[in-house]
């Protein structure tokens, strides 16, 4: 967390827009630049296939054997 957001890590798929994010910073962002962005902006550049989430940390068999 980062100001009281969750951030996420997104790898981006394509050039776009600049835009302000909701923790108020300005980016400018280009095909393959890995970043950490709050999660509702994040979210939004995965639903407009503009992004792909990265997950790190734990392993997926870890994550499974939770469930």
């Amino acid at each position: 967390m980062k100001n009281g957001l969750k951030m996420e890590m997104i790898r981006v798929l394509k050039e776009m827009p600049s835009f302000v994010s909701i923790d108020g910073r300005n980016y400018r962002l280009y095909r393959e630049d890995i970043v950490m962005l709050p999660e509702a902006n994040a979210d939004t550049l995965c639903r407009k296939g503009y992004a792909v989430k990265i997950h790190y940390g734990r392993s997926m068999r870890e994550e499974c054997e939770e469930r």
